[in-house]
């Protein structure tokens, strides 16, 4: 399945929620174990490939060890982060049904799932 990178900055998050849902059969499980698995390394990647463009144009870090563009920089900064989030990866997902009764973690665990994931 394709996918911009700025798709997968933004499950990032219900992936990591997606992965705690307990008590679903066996294979529902499994099937939820393996679409993290997929989706995890390319969404690391992204994550890593963002946090090294904000490194490149940033200052140097704050009191609280913080880091953050430089006025000066963001339009080279955005100019790159554009063309990053824009770019599409190919991901070897599978759809994965779960169950009618399935407890999510919270109502925002499926957000940016919805291509891959029904209920």
């Amino acid at each position: 399945m394709e996918f911009t990178i700025g798709e997968l900055l933004e499950m990032q998050i219900s992936i990591t929620k997606i992965s705690q849902i307990k008590d679903v059969p066996a294979l529902v499980g499994y099937k939820i174990a393996s679409l993290v698995r997929h989706l995890n390394g390319p969404v690391m990647d992204a994550v890593k490939a963002k946090e090294d463009l904000i490194r490149k144009y940033a200052g140097k870090p704050d009191e609280k060890n913080q880091i953050s563009v430089l006025p000066e920089n963001m339009a080279s900064f955005f100019k790159e982060l554009n063309e990053l989030v824009a770019e599409k990866v190919e991901v070897d997902v599978k759809e994965v049904k779960l169950p009618a009764d399935v407890k999510l973690p919270d109502a925002s665990t499926l957000i940016g799932l919805d291509r891959f994931i029904t209920v």
